[in-house]
């Protein structure tokens, strides 16, 4: 009892202190992840002096012995340098300086992927930690959650040389995270300090490094894999230091890239032509520090992103005029206090606001003709006009987030201490789009195509009854979007409690509720779960050398918006489909007869169907009408997931610690559609 401890680090204004309570022990929260000198000391006893390492989201433990004093005094250095976490948690952590070590990128999914128990093996390369589904996850930039609002992946909130480390969660974790109910990764971002220091880097790709294949189509006399043999280089460059020391400190970063790859047009037409990408990423962050008991962190990040050339990859298209220019711009703020109210009691608050801006993308016509997309109803390859509408309005993917919570430090001389938390947190998942499947609404799907000269020609035929291998696909948007609104409500409270050097539990409650509305202003969720995190840490030789883990936890996810707002009519599209029983076109021509172009064939498509009833006309099958089919009766149950998990931590010298852990998941009310016929036939 008694003992100063004082804790010094690059990354924290100034000095933060504590003193040892009754059972000799301290807790020092909030303080940003680094390299920490820990000095401990008390009048007739030797200074001992610890170089620690503290990883985002981790909790470091430090265990002493104070010897008598001799006649000189005497210094012990010890280095610990964990970065994978020694309490019930499963957590590893990647620094930056591993990454750039290793031949791999340094991108956030490379770092997640070094961690056990995540793989990048979801759809698309999505990651996958413990498990769970891949849009399951919790990505926070700075403590700031960075999905995308429709697929849950993370969004590139960051400059790779800005980053200090990212921490990847997957089991054991406390009841201060919740949304999730696969894994939780923290990435923290540089701040400045007491020197001025920075960085320069730049990094060169060239497409025609990539080249996989020399092969030649036979046919055409093409290679499928045309590279373009140009450097690109992208810039990154960092800053930080002082305005005025242990006060105020700056820090900045930019990240610049124009890419530039080769594409081609599709089969048979192939003509090559080059597609690009121009990207800005920009971060700026000022940290106060007020008489070093309390911090005041701002910070802003934004991207500008302009993707050249573009066409919706899900399907090849034949021409250039589905091709356009587009923008995704991105823009995160976010203020953050922490401070120390007492000797044991602390405080810690965060908002941030983010967005994320599809602009321009699609269609720049609405009209009949030049809005109009074609699709090959043989291979579903497209056409002369975009898909989607870029002349409609902006999809905007947006979340503001809030968090109050207090730590409070409760030593007992027989019960042993208490660390608790407890807090609150607010989360709103918004989206906004009136989602136009092209600029005027409609698609003809071709029976199929004919390509001469390297232009692509419909070829329409009509059958008298029965399915028609040519149709009209109409998808209005009946009623304008609202807005979605998807809301969590949380309240959470944990205790880490040490009994004594070798007993240390997890005792921990959430309470989540998924509150919102779809984008017709109709509420589509509406339920809360608790989810209780109970863990123990045996310490068998109370020095740190061999550890034994246990826990049990309940993670409960948000409801995922692009589930709740299925039903929703406003903004969503219909789709009612016709059967074309016009003249043909273009189909069985003789040798040599002029083809009839695209925009001729649209226009005789349209005047058969509106002089032919339209769209009162009957329907190719049931059509889909939003709110209709598909439909939420109830509210939809939060999917959550029950994890047992045993570990074991052995030391290996004074440098390292290896670590096994045998994880087990059970996970319910996950989302399904029956098809019956309580709506009708």
């Amino acid at each position: 009892p008694g003992v100063t401890v004082t804790v010094k680090s690059p990354n924290l204004q100034g000095s933060r202190t504590a003193v040892t309570s009754i059972n000799g022990d301290f807790v020092l929260p909030q303080l940003p992840a680094g390299d920490y000198t820990v000095t401990l000391t008390m009048n007739g006893f030797q200074t001992v002096t610890r170089q620690v390492k503290l990883s985002a989201a981790q909790t470091t433990p430090i265990q002493v012995t104070m010897n008598v004093a001799a006649v000189a005094a005497e210094a012990v250095v010890v280095a610990e340098r964990e970065t994978i976490s020694q309490t019930q948690q499963n957590a590893t952590t990647v620094t930056s300086q591993t990454l750039e070590k290793l031949p791999i990128g340094r991108t956030l999914n490379a770092a997640v992927a070094l961690a056990p128990g995540a793989n990048t093996n979801g759809p698309g390369g999505n990651i996958v930690i413990s498990g769970a589904m891949s849009f399951e996850n919790l990505f926070l930039v700075n403590g700031v959650a960075v999905q995308d609002n429709i697929r849950n992946t993370p969004l590139n909130l960051y400059i790779e040389d800005a980053v200090q480390e990212q921490t990847v969660s997957t089991s054991g974790i406390s009841a201060e995270y919740g949304r999730f109910s696969g894994g939780v990764v923290n990435v923290i971002t540089k701040s400045g300090g007491n020197a001025f220091s920075g960085s320069f880097r730049t990094s060169f790709t060239n497409d025609k490094w990539t080249t996989k294949t020399d092969y030649v189509n036979p046919s055409t006399g093409l290679n499928p894999e045309v590279k373009l043999d140009d450097v690109i280089p992208t810039y990154e460059a960092t800053i930080g230091g002082p305005i005025f020391k242990d006060v105020l400190w700056f820090f900045g970063a930019g990240r610049l890239t124009e890419t530039t790859f080769s594409a081609n047009l599709a089969q048979p037409i192939l003509t090559p032509y080059t597609r690009g990408t121009n990207e800005a990423r920009y971060e700026g962050k000022l940290t106060f520090s007020i008489a070093g008991k309390h911090t005041l962190l701002a910070n802003y990040q934004n991207i500008d992103n302009e993707q050249l050339n573009y066409f919706f990859t899900s399907a090849p298209v034949y021409d250039f005029e589905s091709i356009y220019d587009r923008q995704l711009p991105q823009e995160l703020i976010s203020a953050n206090y922490s401070g120390t109210i007492t000797d044991n009691f602390f405080l810690e608050a965060q908002y941030s606001q983010r967005k994320f801006t599809f602009e321009n993308s699609g269609s720049k016509y609405t009209d009949l003709v030049k809005g109009t997309m074609m699709v090959n109803n043989s291979n579903g390859y497209r056409w002369w006009s975009p898909t989607f509408c870029a002349v409609c309005g902006p999809e905007k993917r947006d979340s503001d987030q809030a968090m109050l919570k207090g730590t409070y430090f409760l030593s007992t001389k027989g019960l042993g201490s208490h660390n608790i938390v407890l807090g609150g947190e607010m989360y709103d998942d918004k989206r906004l789009v009136n989602n136009h499947q092209s600029g005027s609404g409609y698609r003809i799907y071709t029976t199929n195509v004919v390509v001469s000269n390297g232009v692509a020609y419909p070829a329409i035929n009509a059958a008298a009854s029965g399915t028609s291998p040519t149709y009209i696909l109409w998808n209005p948007i009946l009623e304008n979007s609202q807005g979605t609104s998807f809301k969590t409500w949380s309240v959470f409270l944990n205790d880490t409690w040490s009994l004594n050097r070798s007993l240390s539990f997890n005792v921990g409650v959430r309470w989540d509720k998924n509150d919102g509305t779809d984008a017709s202003g109709r509420k589509t969720a509406s339920d809360d779960k608790f989810s209780p995190r109970l863990g123990v840490s045996w310490d068998v030789k109370s020095n740190g050398d061999l550890i034994v883990n246990a826990s049990y936890a309940r993670y409960v996810a948000a409801v995922a918006n692009n589930q709740a707002d299925a039903a929703a009519l406003g903004g969503q599209p219909a789709s009612v489909s016709f059967d074309y029983r016009g003249p043909t076109i273009n189909w069985n021509l003789p040798s040599g007869a002029p083809l009839v172009s695209t925009e001729e064939a649209i226009r005789q498509v349209f005047d058969w169907f509106f002089a032919n009833g339209g769209t009162s006309r009957p329907t190719r099958g049931a059509p889909t009408i939003p709110g209709i089919n598909p439909n939420i009766e109830e509210s939809l149950a939060s999917p959550n997931t029950d994890e047992l998990s045993l570990g074991v931590t052995k030391r290996l010298g004074s440098r390292g610690l290896v670590r096994a852990a045998f994880v087990y998941r059970e996970a319910a009310d996950f989302y399904a559609t029956t098809v019956d016929t309580t709506t009708g036939p």
